[in-house]
């Protein structure tokens, strides 16, 4: 997938709502230097599925789905390249995507009416800046917490991003 036709299908993503079951949105760190870590992923989606099956979070099929493709990338059996990787399933849309990406993300699992698509727009962002001689606006430099009451992201040493 070209970076273009990936910038337009996340526009897709964000403006994407279910109307039936939610989305489920999985972000992994696949950049490991070794069996620990890849172990730590393994337990977190683990973890992540029996809570969200036990708590009845989102459709069977969908965390099926989520477990076999996370199994399949955990393994090295696609993407070997990819630092990260992110899954969206919600079967009552048809959505199924599984996307590789050359930066790696933090492990992260949610379920909501929509794609949670945050962090892949805030690395887009992020290269962009950079490309064109930008400050450095990626998750890791941007921090929620850094939100002033206007709703603006700032940097950590508070100035507007």
């Amino acid at each position: 997938m070209s970076a273009v036709d990936f910038r337009q299908r996340l526009r897709e993503l964000a403006r994407f709502e279910s109307s039936g079951s939610p989305v489920v949105s999985v972000y992994l760190n696949t950049e490991w230097v070794d069996e620990h870590q890849r172990e730590r992923v393994r337990i977190f989606v683990k973890n992540a599925l029996a809570e969200a099956r036990g708590r009845c979070w989102a459709d069977r099929d969908d965390l099926d789905w989520i477990e076999r493709q996370s199994g399949t990338l955990i393994e090295r059996g696609v993407f070997e390249d990819a630092n990260g990787a992110v899954l969206f399933a919600c079967g009552s849309a048809s959505l199924r995507e599984l996307l590789p990406l050359r930066v790696p993300f933090d492990d992260t699992f949610v379920v909501d009416a929509r794609p949670y698509v945050r962090p892949v727009e805030g690395q887009q962002i992020a290269q962009r800046a950079k490309a064109q001689g930008g400050r450095d606006l990626s998750p890791a430099a941007l921090s929620s917490r850094d939100r002033r009451h206007d709703g603006v992201p700032r940097t950590r040493d508070g100035s507007p991003a």
